[in-house]
């Protein structure tokens, strides 16, 4: 028998970091047979993408750019 092929795509979430609001929101899943819901996929993932901003004290409108993560002295000479 021949083995299956794994047609799903691979996890572009980076595993050398903790996840950020962003990276949820640019995550995306394939539709297959009896899988999930997609508006409450969609849910859960919004909530989730807003409470990793919140913890890293980061605030966003849905449908806006992401906050520039602005480090260093601005202003010293």
């Amino acid at each position: 028998m021949r083995e299956a092929h794994d047609d799903r795509p691979d996890s572009l979430v980076a595993g050398d970091r903790l996840l950020s609001g962003d990276d949820v929101r640019a995550v995306g899943f394939t539709t297959a047979f009896r899988g999930y819901r997609m508006a409450d996929v969609d849910t859960l993932l919004a909530r989730l993408a807003a409470e990793l901003d919140q913890r890293d004290g980061r605030r966003r409108e849905p449908g806006t750019s992401p906050v520039p993560d602005v480090t260093g002295d601005q202003g010293a000479g």
